[in-house]
């Protein structure tokens, strides 16, 4: 039996408040103060229930300002605490907060289901995923340097091989050449390998930038032969003003690349190469001379 008993208005001396037990032991009647509750040994899912309840609340209390914000807006008229939220979050992980400007949060564990969920299609970094006739599916490149490229209306995609993605002239030069002393004469001689956008001009021995093109870039890789010690550069050059040169001054065998960056040109613009000599030199000797115009925008 349990009672709870205060004492009468008027009664001398202090109130009784305390909880007592009143029991009969071996037909001796007692009464004494209610025992106190004894430890209870307590399991490791509650500790962690509790350990995660104090998360929530500390993780509340560092949200961004503009959050704090926010939630509290969402939950004023509600029976909800703004770290009930935060236990939203932690427990149904892909629970969210939707913003008066548009925009959703999602918190990290949603994200992280969605992937690992996603693994069951594909655990291959970097793959791609396409919905076939009845499930999503895995679509890998058979081969490096592939584009997926969509097929028909209702009709899967397929993978194609791009040779080149960006439009280029690539140019060889099998010719050996002599630059007068003093001089910086165009190099000539050269033979396309590639060009993609049909900007070389053969018999001018230039590159003359295409229609809708109004960005590249242009290099020289030039070489000259051994011989007396002379200051020699390499040029590139636009509608005849330089926009990339490089210089050495050696006498031994030397190979270097002359780059511009990326210019500003419009079409019937014009890119061509130069060389330059204190003494008279032999270029090209081991026939290595190459150059190159990348398309950029």
């Amino acid at each position: 039996m349990a009672i709870n008993a205060t004492g009468k208005r008027g009664r001398k001396g202090p109130p009784f408040t305390k909880r007592i037990q009143a029991d009969v032991v071996r037909g001796v009647p007692r009464v004494r103060a209610w025992p106190p509750k004894k430890p209870v040994a307590r399991s490791q899912k509650w500790k962690d229930q509790i350990e995660w309840f104090t998360q929530a609340n500390w993780a509340t209390k560092y949200w961004p300002a503009e959050f704090q914000w926010t939630i509290r807006e969402a939950v004023k008229g509600s029976p909800f605490y703004p770290r009930d939220i935060m236990l939203m979050l932690m427990s149904g992980r892909f629970a969210y907060v939707s913003f008066t400007d548009g925009s959703t949060y999602y918190p990290m564990a949603a994200r992280q289901d969605i992937s690992q969920s996603l693994d069951v299609l594909s655990s291959v970094p970097n793959s791609v995923l396409v919905r076939g006739p009845d499930w999503w599916v895995a679509a890998t490149a058979p081969l490096p340097n592939m584009i997926l490229q969509s097929g028909p209306v209702g009709g899967p995609p397929s993978w194609q091989v791009v040779p080149f993605s960006t439009p280029y002239c690539r140019l060889f030069n099998p010719t050996q050449y002599t630059v007068p002393a003093g001089q910086a004469p165009k190099v000539v001689g050269w033979v396309v390998e590639a060009d993609t956008l049909s900007g070389w001009d053969a018999a001018n021995q230039r590159y003359v930038v295409p229609t809708g093109v109004n960005l590249l870039e242009a290099a020289m890789t030039w070489e000259v032969a051994s011989g007396s010690n002379s200051a020699m550069a390499g040029y590139v050059r636009l509608n005849g003003n330089t926009v990339g040169q490089n210089g050495i001054q050696i006498a031994t065998f030397y190979e270097t690349t002359v780059q511009c960056p990326p210019i500003e040109v419009v079409p019937g613009d014009v890119i061509e190469f130069f060389n330059f000599s204190s003494v008279s030199r032999t270029f090209n000797d081991a026939h290595r001379m190459r150059a190159w115009i990348k398309i950029l925008g």
